[in-house]
């Protein structure tokens, strides 16, 4: 299969003007709240690439051509730099600061909703769009105190109490458990961890639960992916993922 992209900018899709000029493609996807970004090396070699500005919108797409693309993000431009010979230009983008606009404390309570429904008041009163994982939509929530504590927090300890992750991803908030499956490259024994390195798996995220089997006793069992990145370059297209045992605090 041949692995490809697609990127807009500011909604104008730039896929065809850099398609021969992409150097290097790179996006990682932080576990938790750390912001998510993506740098994009391209090669300027006549200098006719339009700079972007600062808070430049760019949506970024993996795909095989064989298979349909997958929207990877939206992530907004930081920085951009220039250098040579020979003459690249590299552009960094970081997603949207969701923590902060989720930081003001509130008091309230909630009193007879659904998880699922305190997820989506939240998540829209924020612009976002909620994801609630099937499993956690019926529960019920009699009452719900939220006392001087921010959105974030509350829903730090609703994910903690039910065995969830919170992850904003694009203009989605979502609140999900979620299983893969990965090939195994390196083991950490003594913190509890393992990284794997792949072919290019679009659908490989942070948060999203790994479940191995057929190794060996101690490696055959379910992990938690904290990091995931994904390296498109003219060598090819390959996924790394780091993984820990779930509730482990390794770094």
């Amino acid at each position: 299969m041949t692995p490809d992209f697609r990127i807009f900018a500011n909604r104008n899709d730039i896929t065809a003007t850099i398609q021969d000029r992409l150097l290097s493609l790179r996006l990682t996807d932080e576990a938790g709240l750390k912001s998510d970004d993506v740098e994009i090396v391209l090669d300027d070699r006549d200098i006719a690439i339009e700079l972007p500005g600062a808070g430049a919108r760019l949506d970024v797409a993996l795909r095989y051509r064989e298979i349909d693309v997958v929207h990877m993000g939206r992530y907004f431009v930081d920085e951009v730099e220039l250098s040579g010979p020979p003459s690249t230009l590299t552009v960094r983008a970081k997603a949207v600061d969701f923590v902060a606009g989720m930081q003001e404390q509130k008091t309230r309570a909630w009193v007879d909703v659904t998880l699922a429904e305190l997820v989506e008041s939240i998540a829209a009163g924020h612009s976002y769009q909620a994801v609630v994982a099937s499993r956690f939509e019926d529960i019920s929530l009699p009452h719900v105190a939220q006392t001087a504590e921010s959105d974030l927090n509350l829903l730090v300890r609703l994910a903690r109490d039910h065995g969830a992750v919170i992850k904003p991803m694009s203009t989605r908030f979502c609140f999900v458990e979620e299983g893969a499956e990965g090939k195994l490259d390196k083991l950490q024994r003594q913190s509890a961890t393992l990284s794997l390195t792949l072919p290019g798996t679009v659908h490989a995220s942070a948060e999203r639960r790994l479940r191995l089997s057929g190794f060996r006793r101690g490696v055959d069992r379910d992990w938690v992916c904290r990091r995931v990145q994904h390296d498109l370059s003219g060598a090819g297209f390959t996924t790394r993922i780091d993984a820990e045992v779930p509730g482990n605090k390794a770094s």
